[in-house]
């Protein structure tokens, strides 16, 4: 699997050091921060920059060096971002998906719904 992600990244310009650090110990700030990116029009940014210092730097999403780093890069002050990510709508909003994600049986896996 990890030689075919390389293969294909290439593609895409992408430069992956695979495996990448799993499991992802602050995981539940990354996806606080990707639902306050939602909401501010900046959450397809935030994913690139996340997951690229993810799998080419080695930055766990969620993790000091990640969160700073790739807020940075799409030009987000990290610790606005930091106090409006970790409010409790915020947090209550991840419960809500987690409990739907839960619910539909996708809860840890990749899945795609429609």
């Amino acid at each position: 699997m990890c030689r075919d992600i390389k293969r294909r990244a290439g593609l895409y310009l992408l430069a992956p050091k695979l495996p990448a650090p799993y499991p992802i110990a602050n995981l539940t700030l990354a996806n606080q921060i990707a639902i306050l990116g939602k909401e501010e029009g900046l959450v397809e940014s935030y994913t690139k920059a996340t997951y690229r210092r993810w799998s080419e730097e080695g930055d766990p999403g969620g993790e000091k060096p990640n969160v700073s780093g790739g807020l940075s890069e799409i030009r987000q002050d990290a610790d606005r971002v930091l106090n409006l990510a970790n409010a409790s709508r915020i947090v209550e909003a991840i419960n809500e998906e987690t409990f739907k994600a839960n619910s539909l049986g996708v809860l840890g896996s990749p899945s795609f719904m429609v």
